[in-house]
């Protein structure tokens, strides 16, 4: 509906089911201005700043279409867009990576690894399939976003900790990163997840970026 990629709208629609969740089943035109602005500080609370503008932006998406094709108040009008982020505030701090390193397992102590050597973001790192990686020079193409194919490479102490996860898995496959019990690869949402639990236990606080992106 605004002209958006099937990614975006899957994204939207994924937040959309949470807030919807959470403020209960209301209709459309008596959620207010005062509903909205509380739960926005519930949110708050409760998740990362980048998150939360995630969240908001969504929020905000939908109900400007919603009220002009239900033709009801949007009550999320008079409130702002997040503000554009600077890079340096999205970026993971040294402090936060040795805390979450410190509690990881090997499994994701190797992506973290892999990740930061290669700065490939997290969709590409899943397609790491062991039947395609050139282990001599520590390189693999893979499709990136736009859907364009680059090759990305990684470094020896990035490769050992990769070597590690595969050696003591209780299983063989042809991905290089697969689920906790199981050789079938491992998705984003639960990678993601997994991240989310890993923080947590690492006792990241809400204003430290701890998620793939970061």
């Amino acid at each position: 509906a605004k002209g958006k990629t099937e990614n975006y709208a899957g994204w939207a629609t994924r937040i959309m089911r949470v807030v919807i969740r959470d403020i209960g089943d209301l209709e459309l035109e008596r959620i207010s201005k005062e509903i909205i602005i509380m739960y926005l500080v519930e949110l708050r609370k409760r998740l990362k700043r980048t998150s939360f503008d995630s969240y908001k932006r969504a929020m905000k998406v939908y109900f400007e279409w919603s009220s002009s094709h239900y033709s009801y108040i949007n009550p999320l009008e008079d409130i702002p867009y997040p503000s554009t982020h600077q890079v340096d505030d999205l970026d993971m701090q040294i402090a936060t990576y040795r805390k979450m390193w410190e509690v990881a397992n090997i499994r994701n102590r190797a992506f973290m690894a892999m990740a930061l050597s290669s700065m490939a973001r997290a969709k590409e790192l899943l397609q790491l399939n062991l039947n395609e990686i050139d282990t001599s020079n520590r390189t693999q193409r893979i499709i990136g976003k736009g859907q364009k194919s680059r090759l990305i490479f990684w470094d020896t102490f990035a490769w050992a900790h990769a070597e590690k996860w595969i050696a003591t898995r209780p299983y063989k496959s042809e991905w290089l990163f697969t689920k906790a019990r199981s050789p079938e690869p491992l998705t984003y949402w639960g990678l993601r997840e997994a991240f989310r639990r890993l923080s947590e236990i690492a006792g990241v606080t809400n204003d430290e970026n701890s998620n793939l992106h970061a």
